[in-house]
């Protein structure tokens, strides 16, 4: 049985050989991962669901980042990636579209974005147009009219996301 100063020693060397070796080490296992993808995402899924909580407080600290760095590294991502934004966004606007009915009163909803255009320059402050019940969920899909839309602070719809709406199961 190995004792716990050994224990201690082999924690120690191999922080130092991590350090000494940082970009190598990297490297080998990015190359890993591209050889061997499924298997990658295999570990990542059952790390995921074996660390439930430690997973939830790396992604609140990631979102807890000052604005300035989540908004730069935004940036560089669209930046990166302009065809999966663009993608993205033509779900997003053909979701919308499926979800509005030929009966909806355009108007109501123009003056609703022109409000909030208006709320947005009024206070200096992002106000965003939500959908009460989302365009699209797991649990349920919400219509694109007049009476499911509100405006809201930015922060607080990026918040909500799609994953809250009144008498929610």
């Amino acid at each position: 049985m190995i004792s716990e100063a050994e224990k201690a020693y082999q924690r120690e060397y191999h922080k130092r050989y991590y350090q000494a070796n940082k970009e190598k080490i990297k490297a080998q296992a990015t190359e890993w991962q591209k050889d061997n993808d499924e298997r990658a995402k295999e570990l990542r899924r059952a790390w995921q669901a074996a660390n439930k909580e430690k997973r939830l407080a790396q992604q609140r600290k990631n979102y807890t980042k000052p604005d300035s760095a989540r908004k730069l590294s935004n940036k560089k991502w669209r930046r990166d990636n302009p065809a999966k934004l663009r993608a993205i966004r033509a779900r997003r606007e053909a979701a919308r579209i499926m979800a509005t009915p030929d009966w909806a009163n355009r108007e109501a909803i123009f003056k609703i974005y022109e409000e909030c255009r208006m709320t947005s320059e009024l206070t200096g402050e992002e106000y965003h147009v939500d959908h009460i019940v989302p365009l699209r969920s797991k649990l349920v899909c919400g219509l694109h009219v007049e009476w499911n839309l509100q405006v809201i602070e930015g922060s607080e719809n990026k918040r909500k996301g799609n994953r809250r709406w009144p008498d929610m199961p």
